[in-house]
């Protein structure tokens, strides 16, 4: 009877086949993913391939998770001492009307002008120089990003005072980066596009913006 031991598991070849039948019996696969399930039964016997291997491979994505996690937060503080990456974004908070006087606060209603929320992904954004340092530090912890996975958002959020600098809401979101690690992707690619082990799931973080100006940072 054919097996792969590992350590103490022993995997029998036979019951792998078997699960691969009941899942065809079962579910509505398509022929395309009943190949898949052999392709990851191929992968578990292959001898350069041991399940110490594949669960290397598990704990590589994971990984691969958690930088992402890091990469968008570190972009989000970055974003927050550099030049807005798009216009649309107000250098001060505008008077709402003639009646407000200067260093009222924002938080007081009908002080400042409310520019919304603005934001850019990737070629998208106008200013590429701010975007390109906020997105090189991010692949400084995950180097697959790339500009089309990033998207940087300002809201207005009532905060500052009229006249002041802005105070906005920056949100920096990343998406669309794919894993590309065996094992999973053979996985992933079951599962169908945009499933966990195909693609991060998109992941965001906040911070409130301090002076938004390159030239005040290191």
């Amino acid at each position: 009877m054919d097996q792969l031991r590992t350590g103490d598991l022993i995997i029998r070849l036979d019951e792998v086949d078997g699960a691969i039948q009941f899942l065809s019996r079962r579910m509505p696969l398509s022929s395309g993913k009943i190949g898949l399930l052999h392709e990851i039964r191929s992968s578990s016997i292959s001898p350069n391939e041991t399940l110490e291997h594949q669960i290397g491979q598990v704990a590589l994505a994971f990984f691969w998770w958690k930088s992402a996690e890091k990469a968008t937060q570190l972009g989000a503080r970055v974003a927050v001492v550099s030049d807005p990456v798009t216009a649309g974004v107000p250098a001060t908070n505008a008077l709402a009307n003639g009646n407000v006087l200067y260093g009222t606060r924002c938080t007081t209603a009908s002080t400042c002008t409310d520019f919304g929320t603005v934001s850019c992904t990737g070629t998208g954004c106008t200013n590429a120089a701010a975007f390109a340092r906020v997105v090189g530090r991010m692949q400084n912890i995950l180097s697959i990003i790339k500009p089309a996975n990033v998207a940087i958002s300002y809201k207005y959020v009532s905060t500052g005072y009229a006249g002041g600098p802005v105070v906005p809401l920056v949100t920096v979101t990343l998406s669309g980066v794919t894993f590309n690690t065996g094992f999973i992707s053979i996985l992933g690619r079951l599962l169908g596009p945009g499933s966990a082990l195909t693609t991060i799931p998109a992941i965001s973080a906040r911070v409130t913006g301090e002076d938004l100006a390159t030239s005040g940072s290191s």
